[in-house]
């Protein structure tokens, strides 16, 4: 089985997407679930148009080549924007959540979206691999302050720490040497640091959307932080499987399931197993491995 064919295998489980109705965010051109396989709708923060427009230039994704969309997920809950709302069985988002905004907001309007035991599949980044490597880990602190805070765009920090930490890294060089040992180039060059504080000192003046990651996680992080949003009673779900990031990759798998926010315990518990889980995972072992030779090498 190929990695692409394997890794929607992990987000689905054992759902069928022919025998249920699921939502996708954020599709673009290539969505986990298509039309044509079963009753899915998508969604995104701004309507089709707008999104083929963000990607006329400077993008790998062809504008045309970009899905329609069906809601718009901005100012108002999604539950309230779908003409007869009724619950999803499932909901999915390859490369999504490091985007939105308010995170917590976001994983309790997914919750409100689902039929009970609803699966929630996400596929995200590890900071490790990607650009976001300078990028300390996101915390619970900033995730509430985002949440009290109603984010329904990007913040001036969010946006000026996605613009100006960014740095030209890729898996390929992750997994092959220590990039903290090598210098890396700014992902946006000479203009970073100038980009970043013009743009976050705009939305002084104008509500604009800057796309940006709000958020930067590896799989331990991010079950440490669902770990304390779940004592807060923010994170009613349970952990169904986590994949941690593969040898080679950059990105990692999480599947969970809606489940009872008076039932803290159940939650706390799956979280437990899941991280064990990573802890005991090869591939993080492997990573280790090699981050351990590769300071050695240097070292000698």
């Amino acid at each position: 089985m190929s990695y692409l064919s394997e890794r929607r295998a992990l987000v689905l489980g054992s759902l069928n997407p022919a025998q249920c109705r699921g939502i996708e965010f954020g599709p673009l051109d290539n969505p986990l679930v298509r039309k044509q396989e079963g009753d899915i709708s998508y969604v995104d923060y701004a309507s089709t148009e707008v999104v083929r427009r963000q990607h006329a230039s400077g993008s790998s994704i062809r504008p045309e080549n970009i899905l329609d969309i069906d809601y718009t997920w901005g100012d108002t809950p999604i539950s309230q924007i779908i003409p007869n709302f009724k619950p999803f069985d499932y909901a999915v988002a390859a490369h999504v959540i490091e985007h939105v905004p308010d995170v917590v907001g976001w994983l309790l309007e997914i919750h409100s979206l689902l039929v009970r035991s609803g699966l929630v599949g996400l596929i995200i980044p590890d900071r490790r691999h990607t650009f976001d490597f300078a990028r300390a880990e996101s915390t619970v602190g900033e995730m509430m302050e985002a949440h009290f805070q109603r984010y329904r765009r990007p913040s001036m920090r969010q946006v000026f720490d996605h613009c100006w930490s960014a740095v030209d890294l890729d898996k390929s060089v992750s997994w092959n040497c220590d990039p903290s040992r090598i210098e890396l180039r700014s992902f946006m060059g000479d203009i970073g640091l100038q980009l970043a504080h013009d743009q976050a000192a705009s939305l002084r003046t104008e509500a604009r959307y800057f796309d940006s990651h709000c958020w930067v996680f590896t799989p331990d992080s991010f079950l440490r932080c669902c770990e304390a949003l779940a004592k807060l009673g923010y994170f009613p779900f349970i952990v169904e499987h986590i994949q941690a990031t593969v040898v080679g990759e950059f990105e990692f798998i999480v599947r969970l399931r809606t489940h009872d926010p008076t039932d803290r315990v159940s939650t706390l518990r799956s979280l437990q197993l899941a991280r064990e889980r990573v802890a005991d995972d090869p591939n993080e072992h492997e990573y280790a491995r090699r981050m351990q030779a590769f300071r050695a090498r240097d070292k000698s």
